[in-house]
């Protein structure tokens, strides 16, 4: 009988949106559509702030995040590609043109003929307008681009492609001049990019190797024309005064070209080296272009490095150099780029340095290996279920994988160590063989080397059937063997049988779902009209149901929900329908936080017939809460409530209702982080009433582990709301409460009940504050304060988050500080008093020396804050504090064969606020001697010389502050270790992060040189400075800001006073 043969491509393939694969060479050049590339947005919302004077304008924005292109077809192109990142087609026309919406809607839906046929007619139309006409070329290009992506075969797409370079160079012959002309431009270097990676497909010729290098440097040529272009047209529009409201139009295009530039500088360096990098030897053949291309992206971080490019081009830099051989040049440039902020613009950047990192210290086996190795795993742990599929996240799991096998042959390492790196690379190597692209080739040699062999499943052989009762028939012997060998592998884990015998199990499992999905494709192939339907549904099932167990999500739906809707108010319809909704779900997982649209709508559909034909089945009713998950996926608050409120009354829809409060509470959480205060307070309301009901609603005794983490969410919105008595309330629930229900429920985390006990102790406090003057109350207070401590502490020491308790702490003093400083005058002592009587209480119960060290600090701080101003040493209530501090850090400090650094600061602070100033001085001199650049310390000890003269006697004053001044305590150099208030101005003068401390270390000189006149009766010292004052006004007008003015203006117009001269203070001295 024929035989068939089968690939993994699967049954159903999709004829929109193929995705080509790139070469590895190439991985940065995109086409994404028009409507892909969103609106800019403020780089500083990412990266710190610096002048771009080339680019000309002062807003930074930038466009990023633009859509990635997705499908499947991976196994009809496996050698070209076209990867999306975030920077696609810039979108240049006004959105309201009608032409173009309607054009934009015929290259969506996938008209191309339909859309290149309008344009050709479109001068026959009246009313369009003529800028957008001009333009017809440009847009005719993006019709074929978009054809090209969505083209079956390779030479569809050849001609696509070379017809839309076509257009864009008539579109730039005809119009040099256009507005749009530098997109133009941009996209036709995209496109020579593109036409060189097809080149260099499969195993290219020395002459296809050639031809690529000529167009990829035509590629830079064109991008470099864009560069020198737009550098001239930004440098014209940065003179011009643009009114953002009334010229919308002149800053959209502003910032067009302000990405445009960006991203051709960074294009152009990119051309260069995949240029090289078609030499045999580029780091010797391809030596000039390779330094041309470090030289530019080198160029880019310097001046624009606060943008998005500029940050990128850190790790291009790191691949220029690692194709030349600097590998410790690329190694610098790949941890510069990993040391960026975290942004999503910059995430495949940084999956990039790792890799390149990776790579690097595998080829070598470095000392820094270990290191590297670790900081992969923590990146590969945290990549988002949208990055998956990206192929650069390939490439650095191969690469990972690579390490993994590298040190599993190390024979210096423990035999089991090295079995678990096997493990582990093999892991990353089935994930990244999931994903279609150019390293599967590479995959599956490392496959191979450790015994796993893809071919035997890739392709499977069967008996075609001759009619569809002989698929069935033979799908049900199929499906008996399925069983036994599912039920082997569960045997075979349980019993932790050896890998190689499980692998091997698994391998027999896949190919026969193999088999039976070939043998039901092929019988419902012969269906006609005489077919028994019973006999055909049975089919749909059983390929629904082995579709499923191979994870083939799309087709599971596109079958599952055709035998839903065939067979509706049968068993055998609603099974295959809650499959489909199953396997849409797991597709709406595998997307992240990035809800396709259409994936949604699909489960929508699905939902609601399912919901309808099987009504009052609590099969189907489930789902109504898929299409409530999505909506609360998708913002969309309301359409979830009123999905909830549809649902009969019940455990559902109590499960709703909790796990929607929850999202509420999230949402009020960042609402209040992007400080809409009004908004938040609304949200958080809604999600308290929503919770209140979800629990409210469950029955008997018994919790699950979400109905508690719901309570814990509730509590902490009513402690939001400032009702700390509801929250413990909460808390403490007989059925939900996560306190009452510790050891009876398993908690949904590890650091739950750490979470928990922490969101009391704020209770706690927050009711500690209300009745800090009701002395019973308050004893009782402390007894639930030290309980939950306890608890916390236990907790923290249990779940490894010992970082949890201290942050707690943390937090609680931050919020206690900041309800003293906002307080009004007859709350403030309270506020005070339950301060002090918190830190009492941590501190008494406390055997953490971290927690008791930080207890003295808070005191200290708090100290301080009560003293009067102009007081130097401390009094009263502020003396009992620092005190109690001091003697704290002492015993601390006794029981350490060497204090930290931290603890003899904090010991010098509270001597010099006690006024022991030498011992303050001797902590100083200890921490300073080993790190002169602490800078706190070195005002701290400046400060304690200065306020030392002001205590002692004329004639012994003068030297003292001449050594706040100048410094003094010198070390075994010679050099004094405490800098003085000269030499701190100095170290802080060049750098604006230090700005406040440069002019306050000013001041002190002129305030010092002034008291040290006055001690030794010295007029010339004193009429020095004046001139101290005088000269930094002169230098720097502002002085540091109206405050720090206002202070010199005070103390010039003292030292004027006292120098006999009229105090006309600063504004006579401008």
């Amino acid at each position: 009988m024929p035989r068939r043969r089968s690939g993994r491509c699967g049954m159903i393939r999709s004829t929109r949106r193929v995705q080509i694969l790139a070469p590895a060479s190439d991985p940065r050049h995109v086409f994404a559509s028009r409507n892909g590339v969103p609106d800019p947005i403020p780089l500083t919302s990412y990266l710190m702030n610096r002048d771009v004077s080339d680019a000309g304008p002062q807003d930074r924005r930038l466009p990023t995040n633009a859509r990635r292109l997705r499908g499947g077809g991976g196994c009809l192109f496996s050698v070209v590609a076209i990867v999306a990142i975030h920077l696609g087609w810039s979108p240049a026309v006004t959105a309201g043109e009608p032409s173009q919406r309607f054009l934009d809607a015929l290259r969506q839906a996938g008209y191309f003929d339909m859309a290149t046929a309008y344009l050709d007619r479109i001068d026959r139309y009246p009313g369009i307008d003529p800028q957008w006409r001009q333009s017809i070329d440009l847009e005719r290009a993006q019709v074929f681009v978009d054809s090209a992506l969505s083209a079956r075969q390779a030479d569809e797409q050849e001609n696509a492609f070379r017809l839309a370079e076509e257009q864009l160079q008539a579109f730039i012959k005809k119009y040099p001049d256009h507005s749009r002309t530098s997109e133009a431009r941009l996209q036709l270097g995209r496109l020579q990019l593109v036409r060189a990676g097809q080149l260099l497909a499969a195993d290219p010729t020395p002459q296809q190797r050639e031809q690529a290098r000529s167009i990829y440097q035509d590629a830079a040529v064109t991008f470099d024309t864009i560069t020198e272009n737009l550098r001239d047209t930004l440098r014209d529009m940065r003179g011009q005064k643009i009114d953002a409201a009334k010229e919308p139009e002149k800053v959209a295009q502003r910032d067009r070209f302000r990405y445009e530039f960006l991203q051709a500088q960074l294009s152009s360096g990119d051309a260069r080296l995949s240029a090289a990098k078609t030499y045999d030897d580029p780091s010797k053949q391809g030596s000039k272009l390779l330094e041309r291309a470090e030289s530019q992206f080198s160029e880019l971080m310097d001046k624009y490095g606060d943008y998005v490019p500029g940050a990128l081009a850190a790790v291009s830099r790191g691949q220029v150099q690692q194709v030349a051989g600097k590998f410790e040049a690329a190694k610098a440039s790949y941890l510069e780029m990993l040391e960026q902020p975290e942004a999503d613009p910059l995430r495949e950047g940084k999956i990039k340095a790792i890799t390149g990192l990776l790579q690097i210290a595998t080829d070598e086996s470095s000392t820094d290996f270990p290191v590297v190795l670790d900081r992969a795993k923590r990146i590969a742990d945290s990549l988002r279920p949208n990055e998956v599929e990206l192929p650069a996240v390939q490439d650095f799991r191969l690469a990972l994988a690579d390490a993994h096998l590298s040190k599993s042959k190390d024979e210096s390492i423990n035999a089991t160590i090295r079995k678990r790196h096997v493990t582990d690379a093999r892991r990353l190597l089935l994930a990244a063989e999931k994903v279609a692209g150019t390293h599967q080739a590479a995959v599956k040699e490392r496959l191979a080397e450790i015994g796993i062999e893809r071919s035997e499943i890739a392709d499977v052989e069967i008996d075609t059937p001759a009619s569809i009762d002989d698929a069935v028939l033979a799908t049900r012997q199929i499906l008996d063997q399925v069983e036994t060998l599912s039920d082997e592998v569960q045997k075979l884990t349980a019993a932790k049988a050896p890998e190689d015998q499980i692998r091997n199990v698994q391998k027999a499992l896949t190919t026969a779902r193999t088999k039976g999905i070939e043998m039901l494709t092929q019988g419902l192939g012969l269906v006609d009209q005489s077919t028994d339907l019973n006999l055909v549904n049975d089919a749909r099932q059983y390929l629904t149901y082995l579709l499923l167990q191979e994870r083939r999500y799309r087709e599971t739906a596109v079958v599952g929900s055709f035998a839903a809707y065939a067979a509706p108010g049968t068993e055998i319809g609603k099974t295959c329908g809650l499959w489909a909704l199953s396997a849409l779900q797991q597709l709406l997982v595998e997307s992240g936080d990035d809800i396709n649209d259409g994936l949604a709508s699909q489960v929508r559909i699905l939902g609601s017939y399912l919901t309808k034909t099987w009504p009052g089945d609590p099969q189907t009713a489930q789902a109504q809460g898929v299409m409530i998950r999505i909506a609360l996926r998708k913002d969309k608050w309301d359409d979830a409530e009123t999905l909830i409120n549809e649902l009969p009354d019940g455990p559902e829809k109590g499960a709703m209702k909790r796990l929607a409060g929850q999202v509420f509470f999230t949402e009020s959480s960042k609402l209040r982080r992007d400080q809409q205060t009004e908004a938040a307070d609304a949200m958080r309301q809604r999600s308290i009433g929503m919770l209140g009901d979800g629990l409210d609603a469950i029955v008997g005794k018994l919790v699950a582990p979400e109905a508690i983490a719901a309570s814990l969410s509730l509590a902490k919105a009513q402690l939001r709301s400032d009702a700390p008595d509801d929250a413990v309330e909460t808390l403490r629930h007989p059925v939900h409460g996560p306190i009452t229900t510790v050891g009876k429920v398993n908690p949904p985390t590890e650091s739950f009940l750490t979470d928990v006990y922490a969101t009391e102790l704020n209770a706690l406090v927050a009711l500690l504050k209300q009745d800090v003057g009701n002395l019973s109350r308050r004893q009782d207070l402390f007894k639930q304060i030290d309980a939950a401590m306890t608890n916390l502490r236990q907790s923290a020491d249990k779940s490894g988050a010992k970082d949890r308790l201290t942050n707690t702490l943390f937090t609680l003093a931050r919020d206690l500080r900041d309800d003293i400083e906002s307080a009004a005058p007859n709350q403030r002592d309270g506020f005070i008093t339950a301060f002090e009587l918190f830190l009492q209480r941590i501190g008494a119960t406390a055997n953490d020396p971290d927690i008791i060290q930080w207890v003295a600090q808070e005191s200290l701080t708090l100290g301080e804050s009560l003293m009067q101003p102009g007081e130097q040493k401390a009094t009263g209530r502020s003396l009992k504090l620092i005190q109690t501090a001091s003697d704290a850090l002492d015993k601390l400090a006794e029981k350490e064969a060497k204090p930290s650094a931290a603890l003899r600061f904090q010991r010098g602070r509270a001597n010099r606020l006690l006024g022991n100033y030498s011992a303050a001085l001797d902590a100083f001199q200890s921490v300073l001697s080993e790190t002169p650049q602490m800078l706190n310390a070195q005002v701290e000890a400046a400060l304690t010389y200065e306020q030392w003269a002001g205590s002692i006697r004329p004639a012994l004053a003068g030297k003292a502050y001449s050594a706040a001044m100048l410094g003094g305590r010198p070390g075994d150099d010679g050099k004094n270790t405490v800098w003085g208030w000269g030499k701190i101005s100095s170290a802080t003068s060049r750098s604006p992060k230090f700005r406040d401390t440069f002019f306050d270390a000013r001041y002190h000189v002129a305030l010092c040189r002034f008291l040290m006149g006055k001690a030794t009766n010295n007029n010339r010292v004193i009429q020095q400075a004046i001139r101290d004052v005088t000269q930094v006004h002169a230098i720097y007008p502002d002085m540091g800001g109206p405050a720090q003015k206002k202070k010199f203006n005070a103390l010039l117009k003292r030292i004027q006073t006292a120098a006999g001269v009229p105090a006309i203070g600063l504004e006579e001295n401008k």
